[in-house]
């Protein structure tokens, strides 16, 4: 599949020590341009109208999912960019990196409805220090579903769907419940080209988020569609405000906004109707206690 847009929630809570931090951004199948995301009027609104979304919002917006499921392997704080390089030839370099969490096998969370995760396995204790970039290592399957409804009260319900780029959520009208669809993750090229990587892209609200796609080690940049089996987002915190780790510091709440942010929206080609559904970027608040 090519960039299709992706993102979500995520809130984990440490419950023994610095528990886990983490952003991610996934993507979908929209331009660059497109990464300022804008948020979908409220479903049934005044503005929730096919002609709005195509004209105020060039055909593409984001919401709330209902489900957001994914499997995290690794999160972690850095004080250097862990992704490093010139575009094109981007690396993943966690040297000045703390893995806050880790799990060879992975854990399977949904991130979508705004409750805590359950708790995931802590790392080491970060030093006292100040870290302006975060990490997170994850699969690149999801599952995702969600819907949305119109000013006239129709409403367009996720569906799993195939096409030459792989699975994505199609949106139809005509069901009465949400549906789970899946979304691979093997290509961040904007396009025709296949692309392992991304670089720091400005997030509406502040921040930067990259991208690299790698291989089954997640530590190994993929070459190919074929092996791409993670992928590793690295966000960079708004100038002047990192996240502090002070002596005194005895525990990390990481809270990645999904609400408004983690689900995407299109219009067809025609621009006359819904078309799909799909992931798009997260947010993170982060909290020291």
């Amino acid at each position: 599949m090519s960039f299709k847009s992706f993102t979500k929630k995520l809130l984990t809570k440490s419950i023994t020590g610095l528990g886990a931090i983490s952003f991610f951004v996934i993507p979908s199948s929209t331009k660059a341009s497109e990464l300022n995301m804008p948020v979908c009027p409220a479903s049934g609104s005044a503005n929730a109208t096919i002609q709005y979304i195509g004209l105020q919002q060039n055909g593409f917006c984001t919401l709330s999912p209902e489900k957001y499921e994914l499997t995290i392997y690794e999160m972690g704080l850095c004080t250097s960019h862990p992704i490093t390089g010139t575009t094109g030839s981007l690396i993943y370099d966690k040297s000045s990196c703390t893995s806050t969490m880790s799990s060879s096998s992975g854990i399977t969370v949904d991130l979508a409805g705004g409750n805590a995760l359950a708790s995931l396995p802590a790392g080491e204790r970060p030093p006292s220090n100040s870290y302006s970039y975060a990490y997170i290592l994850i699969s690149n399957n999801f599952n995702l579903k969600g819907s949305y409804t119109l000013q006239n009260g129709t409403t367009y319900y996720s569906k799993p769907m195939v096409d030459e780029w792989g699975a994505y959520g199609a949106a139809d009208s005509s069901l009465s419940a949400s549906q789970e669809h899946g979304e691979l993750l093997d290509d961040l090229g904007f396009g025709g080209s296949w692309s392992g990587e991304m670089s720091a892209q400005t997030m509406s609200g502040g921040g930067k988020v990259s991208a690299i796609l790698l291989q089954e080690d997640g530590l190994t940049k993929a070459t190919a569609r074929g092996n791409v089996k993670r992928l590793l987002g690295a966000f960079e915190t708004n100038s002047g405000s990192p996240v502090v780790i002070t002596d005194l510091s005895t525990g990390l709440e990481v809270s990645l906004v999904v609400t408004d942010t983690g689900y995407s929206m299109s219009l067809n080609d025609a621009g006359n109707n819904i078309g799909s559904f799909g992931s798009a970027p997260f947010k993170p608040v982060f909290t020291v206690f």
